[in-house]
Order: structure tokens, then C-alpha cells, then sequence
């Protein structure tokens, strides 16, 4: 069975890189694997080894042009257009030389803002395929948020088009099932099944990892806001240095870090010093001489988890609650918006008094193995029908 794989591919955020490599790998184990972006270039692979840059620059609002594509108006006219493009043809040809196409991994259909039909680009990928023969299989899928009723109700009906579904998480398949008719379950996030590339040191280093998501990417966040929690993060970190702490900031995303490094600016201290992630094994060494991550980007959290290191989230999105409800530790989590300082100081002592409860254990590693199935058996039964 010859499958053609569509993630994120092309992009500046380590956490995307990551899920795609993983359904690449996962796919491959049934036959040969085609790839194609799901956003930015279809025909650009990045490698999780080598994070691409962006501009300099704080990440700001879209501009007029990104906005209009992003509505239902401009989505349609591109939908018009996009069909007579040779990029199209090349899209289709990959997909047409395919016996499955495997779509999903990560958040692909959320809508933080009124006017965004994030669903379009889904269903291109779903209708392209559907016009070829090629049945789809949306795999350990993100959706939602979603601002309005209908574009919640959009993104059901274009998964309702998909032969087989599975979701990353509870709160995901629940959002699917309000509107969504298709058969589903819970098929885990690729990245959870990353093996342990290093043994915990025994002793601790009175390091943390601190990771924040840029404000201005949350949505409905004016720049006041965004002030609030630049400085209650630097406050929360200037404690954690009085109190012997060393704080190493870094971002799986590239649009985060010019965030880091206001920061970073404002605690002024040499225990608290932003390092730019340059891809997996850079993550990785943090990881390897840190006591401690306390992060937003949902996946530093999952490569972390992965790697027996303490996590401790801090929630801006409903994906960021959802995985600490699926590793069943909701209680490790806190809002990254509204900082509760004394809770956040809290478990960061029960995590240097107790590591192994904040951490990946054996029965962890097995219960999301077992949540695995699903997506094998969808393929193993789709690798039976079309031998």
C-alpha cells in the first residue's frame, strides 16, 4: 500500500516538524510514503535537525491580503483559481499515484477570529483526493478552538468526508461529535511515542526550562495584555533566580522568540539566559540538563514528557489542558494568561520534591501505545483491502 502522507512539513515550528516526521515514519511502516506540505510550500520538507528562521522581527496580526484569503469569500475564489494552477496538478498527481492519503497530525482546523475558515485548506487536501479515488484518513487530529457556531460547524461537515477519523485528544473528538456523524476515537499525538534518546542524570542542577508562547499569537489579546504577561512571567522567573534557581529560556517556535528576549531583558540576571532551539538535538541537550519544564508550546511539553523530564504546563489553548488530561496529570497545569503565581511555585516544589510523579513512567508509555491501536488498525485494515 502506497500511502501519501500531508502535514506540516514546511514550517518554522519544531513541534510541526516533528508530528509530520512521525506519521512519515508511521506510514512507512505499512509501504512506501509520499509527503506533501499541508501549509506554506506542499513541495518544501524542513528538517527537524536544522528549525528554519524567520524574519526579524516581533510576529504581529495578519496583514489585509492573508485576511482576505482566510475568509470565505477569498477561500472560494482560491478554490476557483488554485485548480488551474501547475501546483494543483503536481498536488494531485502525488496524491493520485497514492492508495491512501494519511491527513493530520497537529491543530489543522481551529478559528481563534471570526472571519477565518481555517476548514478550506482541509477540505482541499479531502476533495482532491476524494475526486482521484483515494480514500482519507484523518489521523490523530487537532480541531478547535472555534469563534462561531459555524465555523465549528464547517469543520464537522468537511471531516464528515473523511473514511476514517481518529483525534489527538478527548476534547477534540468531542468538538467533532457536537456536529460530526463519521465514526471515530482517540488516536494519540505521533510525537508521544518518541523514545528516550538519554538517562535522567541522578543529580538535580537547579535548572529550568521556561518556554512562553508569543502573546500576540493567542488571538483577542491586545498589547496591554500582552505587557501583563511579559511582566508577571519575568517576575515569576526573577524569584525563581533569588531562590537559587537557573532559568534557561527557549521556544520550539521561531515567532516566539523575539518574546523570550524581552524577557530576558527585563530579569537581567546571568541565571537567566534565552538559547535559540536550532532543532531536535538542541532540544534535546536542554532537556538533558534541565531539572524542570514549565512550557506553553504543547509540543516542548510532549518532548519533554517523552524524555522523563518533569513538565509543567502553562495553558493558553485548549489543546495545551487537553494533553495533561491525556497523560492524566490535568492538575500539573496552569493558565498562562492569568498566572496563579503561588500555584505555579507550588508544583514547580512538588516537581523538585517528587520528579518521577511529573514524569513519563513505564504505565504511561504503555496506555499511549495502547491508544496507538487505532491508527494501526486503520491501516492494517486498509493495507489488507487494497493488496
Amino acid at each position: 500500500m502506497k500511502t501519501c502522507v500531508v502535514s506540516f512539513y514546511d514550517s518554522a515550528n519544531l513541534g510541526d516538524l516533528l508530528i509530520a516526521k512521525s506519521l512519515h515514519d508511521f506510514a512507512s511502516g505499512f509501504g512506501p510514503a509520499d509527503r506533501l506540505s499541508y501549509s506554506g510550500d506542499p513541495f518544501h520538507f524542513a528538517d527537524p535537525e536544522a528549525l528554519p528562521t524567520r524574519p526579524p522581527g516581533p510576529a504581529g496580526p495578519p496583514g489585509m491580503r492573508a485576511r482576505l484569503v482566510a475568509t470565505r469569500v477569498g477561500h472560494a475564489a482560491w478554490r476557483v483559481r488554485e485548480p488551474r494552477s501547475a501546483r494543483h496538478a503536481r498536488i494531485r498527481d502525488t496524491i493520485t499515484r497514492s492508495d491512501l492519503l494519511l491527513l493530520g497530525g497537529g491543530n489543522m482546523i481551529f478559528d481563534l477570529e471570526a472571519w477565518t475558515r481555517s476548514s478550506g485548506r482541509f477540505e482541499y487536501f479531502v476533495d482532491t483526493a476524494r475526486q482521484s479515488g483515494v480514500p482519507v484518513f484523518g489521523i490523530s487530529l487537532g480541531i478547535g478552538p472555534f469563534a462561531s457556531t459555524r465555523q465549528h460547524k464547517d469543520a464537522c461537515r468537511v471531516l464528515d468526508r473523511c473514511g476514517w477519523l481518529s483525534f489527538r485528544d478527548q476534547i477534540s473528538l468531542d468538538l467533532y461529535f457536537e456536529h460530526g456523524t463519521g465514526p471515530a476515537g482517540i488516536g494519540v499525538d505521533p510525537v508521544l511515542l518518541m523514545p528516550q534518546a538519554f538517562d535522567r542524570p541522578e543529580n538535580t542542577s537547579n535548572r529550568i526550562a521556561w518556554n512562553l508562547v508569543e502573546p500576540r499569537l493567542v488571538g483577542g489579546l491586545d498589547d496591554s495584555k500582552r505587557q501583563e504577561i511579559l511582566r508577571e512571567h519575568a517576575s515569576a522567573i526573577k524569584r525563581l533566580v533569588l531562590d537559587g534557581w537557573s532559568v534557561v529560556l527557549f521556544s520550539t517556535d521561531r515567532a516566539d522568540e523575539p518574546f523570550l528576549e524581552e524577557v530576558e531583558a527585563i530579569v537581567r540576571s546571568p541565571k537567566c539566559r534565552f538559547r535559540r532551539i536550532s532543532g531536535l538535538s538542541s532540544l534535546l541537550d536542554v532537556y538533558s540538563m534541565v531539572d524542570i519544564v514549565v512550557a506553553s508550546r504543547m509540543h516542548a511539553l510532549i518532548v519533554a514528557f517523552t524524555q522523563g523530564t518533569p513538565v509543567i504546563g502553562l495553558s493558553w489553548q485548549q489543546k495545551v489542558r487537553a494533553f495533561f488530561e491525556l497523560i492524566e496529570r490535568a492538575d500539573q497545569c496552569v493558565s498562562l494568561l492569568e498566572l496563579d503565581m503561588k500555584r505555579l511555585q507550588e508544583l514547580i516544589g512538588d516537581a523538585r520534591e517528587d520528579p518521577k510523579g511529573f514524569a513519563i513512567d513505564e504505565t504511561d508509555r504503555a496506555r499511549l501505545h495502547g491508544l496507538n491501536e487505532l491508527n494501526r488498525r486503520v491501516m492494517a485494515e486498509l493495507r489488507s483491502v487494497s493488496r
